[in-house]
């Protein structure tokens, strides 16, 4: 391992030994809610920034750093609603919240970026193919969340009921990316599993926690 990457995982750990320590030592109020609200926001805008530049600078995995841009962005949004509600205007997120739907969605274009495993040669690739693949994803999940979470959650408000089944279906979500990311991910004898493939795995290992 490279001192620029051992250095890397140092700085890693000690951020999130630090966040760790400050939530746990930290006494609750106003403060702290402003930090655990800004600190994401911070770290979801720059990952959004650092995909968005991969895409316009690596041509050959472009549209893979460009749904994970997308993903990215969404989540940032999600976050905002979030920062907004709690830290400027001090209420409390409203039931429902569209901000919710956004968070449910950004894991559709993660996957696709896994779904199109960047490290195959170009000549097995097709556009249509794997355009068609991100539309029946979306449309899959869309369907999902409206036949599970949105008439407890728009037609008849049913906080419990919408809520159970929300993160039920959000955990079911991520765990299908995670499990799509192990699947695909190219092991280091193979061509990209040093590069791409890392990519994947730092890609499935982003933060996630449902709120």
């Amino acid at each position: 391992m490279s001192v620029s990457r051992k250095l890397g995982n140092a700085g890693v750990a000690t951020l999130i030994l630090g966040v760790g320590a400050i939530f746990w030592f930290s006494p609750r109020g106003p403060a702290l809610t402003a930090f655990g609200d800004i600190a994401p926001l911070v770290l979801m805008a720059a990952a959004t920034a650092a995909m968005l530049r991969n895409a316009l600078s690596e041509r050959h995995a472009r549209v893979f750093w460009l749904l994970l841009g997308v993903g990215c962005l969404m989540w940032t949004v999600n976050q905002w609603g979030w920062t907004y509600y709690e830290v400027i205007v001090k209420r409390e997120l409203p039931d429902p919240f569209l901000g919710d739907v956004i968070l449910f969605i950004h894991v559709v274009p993660f996957m696709a970026a896994v779904a199109l495993r960047p490290h195959r040669p170009r000549k097995d690739r097709k556009v249509l193919l794997d355009t068609v693949n991100f539309l029946m994803l979306l449309v899959w999940w869309v369907f999902l969340y409206m036949f599970m979470v949105f008439p407890d959650e728009y037609v008849t408000l049913n906080v419990p009921v919408y809520s159970h089944h929300y993160d039920t279906l959000y955990l079911i979500e991520i765990s299908c990316w995670c499990s799509l990311s192990a699947w695909w991910l190219p092991p280091p004898g193979e061509p990209g599993g040093r590069s791409t493939g890392t990519s994947l795995w730092r890609a499935r290992c982003i933060r996630w926690a449902p709120r």
